[in-house]
């Protein structure tokens, strides 16, 4: 269930490319690129986990259209909390299409009529929107939940028989959060939050939405991890709340990531400089989108953008900080 298989172009070359997008009052957006240089220069494969725009400013959209991506191959919409939501339907109307694979949390649609006022128009904007394209016009749209397999994509190599293997499985939500939901009076959201393993020939990533502690004890029974975690964003914007995250690393025996990032909420004083620096014992490099935890002054920009790009095939990771963003 939810698996593409496709066989694409041969390349001799392979990139992944990750930009963590944050604004400096909150909002969270990840865009990521599939890419090659040779034979020719192209995008093979992309996607987008969660958006949000502020003082019309959508970062996501302007990256899109500056690398001319008329449509995405992935738009994953984790959960229904505004700062992942507000531009998605955006980007669900011009950037996706009937060969966009479309992700959203099991069950949510129809329990869309519990959310508060806050998040409630913006569900159903987007549900709305998901429902007809799903039944009427046989968009592909899968309903998330835990250990559920993607993505399953081949690429073509010129140098080798093998082709390259890139696969998206789903860690979260899981079935009995999500039934418990039904009694509520007022959905708990982020219980709805899919947290997402990205693996492409043996360079691991973790996109954990905004898990949080009920979902993550959950992670011990239910989940398994590669033995090489190379990239986390850090869960729910570095709050407490998802601190258990890091016992679940440590007990998985993952106890060095090459890179470690969060976005910020500022109403609620995240990320949690605590957590931080917790998570930089863990890692050999850490970033923030707001370099107010580190300077004590918010960006002049609005936004931080984190891009790293990692050589597959060589296994060599590059980074770069772009306006606010910073590396701590």
């Amino acid at each position: 269930m939810g698996i593409i298989k496709n066989h694409l172009s041969k390349v001799k070359d392979l990139f992944l490319e990750i930009y963590l997008i944050g604004y400096n009052s909150a909002g969270e957006s990840i865009l990521f690129l599939i890419r090659s240089e040779n034979p020719e220069k192209q995008i093979i494969f992309s996607g987008v986990i969660d958006c949000y725009e502020e003082n019309k400013i959508n970062k996501t959209i302007e990256l899109l259209d500056k690398f001319n991506i008329e449509k995405i191959d992935f738009l994953c919409w984790t959960h229904p909390d505004d700062d992942h939501s507000i531009g998605i339907d955006k980007i669900f109307d011009k950037y996706s299409d009937k060969n966009t694979r479309i992700i959203i949390p099991q069950s949510l649609l129809e329990l869309s009529d519990k959310l508060d006022d806050k998040t409630r128009s913006i569900c159903e904007n987007i549900g709305g929107k998901v429902k007809k394209k799903r039944d009427t016009q046989m968009y592909d749209v899968v309903e998330a939940q835990a250990n559920m397999k993607l993505l399953n994509l081949s690429i073509g190599s010129e140098d080798r028989l093998k082709p390259y293997k890139f696969c998206i499985t789903s860690i979260s939500p899981f079935y009995d959060l999500v039934l418990s939901q039904y009694d509520n009076k007022e959905l708990k959201n982020n219980h709805f939050s899919i947290g997402l393993l990205m693996e492409c020939e043996g360079i691991n990533l973790l996109f954990t939405s905004d898990i949080e502690k009920r979902t993550i004890k959950r992670f011990y029974d239910n989940i398994s991890l590669p033995e090489e975690i190379h990239y986390i964003k850090i869960p729910h914007h570095g709050s407490k709340k998802s601190r258990p995250f890091l016992d679940y690393l440590e007990f998985s025996g993952i106890n060095n990531t090459l890179i470690s990032c969060s976005t910020v909420y500022s109403n609620c004083k995240l990320p949690d400089i605590n957590l931080l620096q917790d998570y930089k014992s863990k890692s050999q490099k850490l970033f923030c989108t707001n370099c107010e935890v580190k300077t004590k002054n918010s960006g002049k920009d609005g936004y931080g953008i984190l891009g790293v790009r990692i050589n597959i095939i060589n296994k060599k990771i590059g980074y770069k900080c772009f306006s606010d963003a910073t590396e701590l």
